[in-house]
């Protein structure tokens, strides 16, 4: 399993923390969102998917994010 920390700019409530965790699920990964700090740890199996297919994802629901680690 491959790690990546994303900052996620548009990011503002407990609503949009539930939003991106459950995507990522749906997608077949973790993620762990920090709504004070604007960010998401993410895990998942770099051999199943791309880590820019998982901000794609998150774009669609109208989040921005650029990866910070």
């Amino acid at each position: 399993m491959k790690k990546a920390k994303l900052l996620i700019k548009s990011i503002h409530c407990n609503s949009c923390k539930m939003m991106i965790e459950e995507e990522v699920a749906d997608k077949g990964a973790k993620a762990s969102v920090d709504v004070g700090k604007r960010t998401a740890d993410i895990e998942f199996d770099e051999k199943k998917m791309k880590l820019d297919d998982l901000r794609g994802a998150l774009k669609e629901l109208g989040y921005e994010s650029e990866v910070i680690g």
